[in-house]
């Protein structure tokens, strides 16, 4: 009975012990209720989907950019992993995705170029200053976590910024992942199997009239019997 009290007493403090070294920093900037707002509106999508929550993961590292239509996620342990998983809701407002899987590419490349756009490194846009804000837009969102880091940040309307350069990589990033995936075909494929009906995938607009506001938005997709 005693060494089974010993045994049981060892994995305790063996789980506790584990649990306090795997703890990460956190880089989440929601000081702004606009981030916040963005920040939570993604974590709560992720459970929806099933994705790891990554402040919790155990891979070497793991990226995931929130584009309006789709997350993609890469993966990097022993070998590199790229999924997309398309975000589509139903008329009634269910959620449809699916894992596509990314093959016929040189993932490490890819890796390599999105780390020479600094993907790992860009501050969150409400760092920068004279980052110029328009009357709406769209934002951007990446997180990325590591063995011992937890990183979240966005970027409203990089395109239209000037002499910004974090808003160039970030603009740089997004065009060349959309080419590296061909996210045009796989978005059309998963289009293909929809049943017949109505759609729309949400996006994040930003807006400045009034003050800083959060606005979801939706686009709206007809998936028709006959194509026109």
């Amino acid at each position: 009975m005693k060494t089974l009290t010993h045994i049981l007493i060892i994995l305790i403090w063996g789980q506790i012990v584990y649990g306090q070294e795997f703890q990460k920093t956190t880089d989440i900037p929601i000081g702004l209720l606009l981030a916040k707002s963005v920040y939570y509106e993604k974590q709560e999508l992720t459970k929806q989907i099933g994705l790891d929550d990554l402040i919790k993961t155990r891979d070497s590292l793991k990226v995931r950019f929130w584009d309006a239509d789709k997350i993609v996620e890469i993966i990097k342990n022993d070998s590199i992993e790229i999924n997309v998983y398309p975000i589509f809701y139903s008329k009634k407002g269910r959620l449809i995705t699916q894992k596509l899987v990314v093959e016929n590419l040189d993932k490490e490349a890819f890796l390599n170029r999105l780390n020479n756009l600094k993907i790992k490194t860009l501050p969150d846009y409400s760092t920068i200053s004279n980052y110029k804000h328009f009357n709406s837009g769209f934002t951007y969102c990446f997180e990325i976590s590591t063995n011992d880091k937890y990183r979240f940040y966005s970027y409203y309307r990089p395109q239209n910024q000037e002499r910004i350069d974090e808003a160039f990589y970030v603009s740089e990033i997004v065009d060349f992942i959309d080419k590296s995936i061909n996210w045009s075909k796989l978005l059309n494929d998963f289009q293909e199997n929809l049943k017949f009906g109505r759609y729309k995938y949400r996006t994040v607009i930003i807006s400045f009239e009034s003050g800083e506001n959060y606005i979801p938005c939706d686009v709206e997709y007809k998936k028709r019997l006959f194509k026109k």
